[in-house]
């Protein structure tokens, strides 16, 4: 076996630091020291720790990078990783793009109550304001000092009322192609979840013609995403991954997409990438002939 044949690509950050990455998707990383190289698979995602031990080429023992080596050799693994994770966002946004995501504006009704309650009692708590302040100012009471402050806001606070009335300031988004969501669970097709609004740690589901804050995108497998929007959220539609995988959430959904097909299989191919790592990095670590290492550094001009 010549390790040359399964290279993909080689990166020199300087004088006795190297990178190879294989076709496989993992990459080594070789330490020149004085005595030995040190070599090692890099940390990715889904790779044991104990996976990337580096070993000596020489005597095949557990060894240690330089602290510059080891920050050089993790911070390519976090890119890695993060290039990958990009690339998945990527395709969900394609994958959802069907669904013609609208950014609306809604009434917020309580704040418009409140601030108009307030604003009708003006004439009476005006007065009250201004004479809570001057209490306040001689007792040094914190409580007359707030409702003083309400009191002697109140007009303001009812042009804010009714501002909101003409120029809605709470921010939602509302699927604006319907017709491309089915109840139909049994085609394997992309879940998605409607939320509204949360309760302590509970979300609270809606019909898929709601306007909402927070949509989750579920595979068949429990892998999911979520795009968020508002002023609690972003000033953008965002997507993020979520962490946990839970084929619950999936088998609960009552809408799913009519995704496109071969998006749809991007998106797995790319989970099925990530969480290969593991399986890959324990195999090839079994692989790693000494031998064979040191043949591919001396192509490669590091020996």
């Amino acid at each position: 076996m010549n390790l040359q044949h399964i290279v993909k690509d080689t990166v020199k950050a300087r004088e006795g630091l190297l990178l190879v990455e294989f076709n496989n998707g993992l990459t080594v990383g070789y330490e020149r020291k004085d005595r030995e190289v040190a070599y090692g698979i890099i940390q990715r995602k889904n790779i044991p720790y104990e996976a990337t031990k580096p070993l000596s080429l020489e005597t095949q023992t557990k060894t240690e990078y330089s602290h510059e080596a080891f920050r050089f050799f993790f911070d390519y693994g976090v890119k890695k990783d993060e290039s990958l994770n990009q690339e998945q966002l990527a395709t969900v946004q394609n994958l959802v793009e069907p669904l013609d995501i609208q950014k609306i504006k809604s009434v917020d009704y309580a704040t418009v109550a409140q601030n108009v309650g307030i604003g009708l009692c003006s004439p009476i708590l005006f007065p009250l304001g201004i004479i809570g302040t001057s209490l306040s100012m001689l007792t040094g009471s914190k409580t007359l000092g707030f409702a003083g402050m309400v009191g002697r806001h109140s007009p303001v606070l009812a042009f804010h009322g009714l501002k909101e009335l003409i120029e809605p300031s709470k921010q939602y988004m509302q699927i604006g192609n319907q017709d491309t969501l089915t109840s139909d669970s049994d085609s394997k097709l992309p879940a998605i979840a409607v939320v509204t609004q949360f309760r302590g740690n509970q979300s609270i589901k809606g019909s898929s013609s709601d306007k909402f804050p927070w949509l989750d995108v579920i595979l068949p497998s429990g892998h999911s995403w979520f795009l968020t929007y508002g002023p609690y959220y972003s000033s953008d539609i965002n997507f993020r991954r979520a962490a946990a995988v839970d084929k619950d959430a999936y088998n609960s959904s009552k809408y799913f997409l009519k995704a496109d097909s071969l998006v749809q299989s991007q998106l797995t191919a790319l989970i099925e990438e990530e969480e290969s790592f593991g399986r890959k990095a324990e195999s090839f670590k079994k692989e790693m002939i000494p031998e064979l290492h040191r043949e591919l550094l001396k192509q490669v001009g590091f020996l």
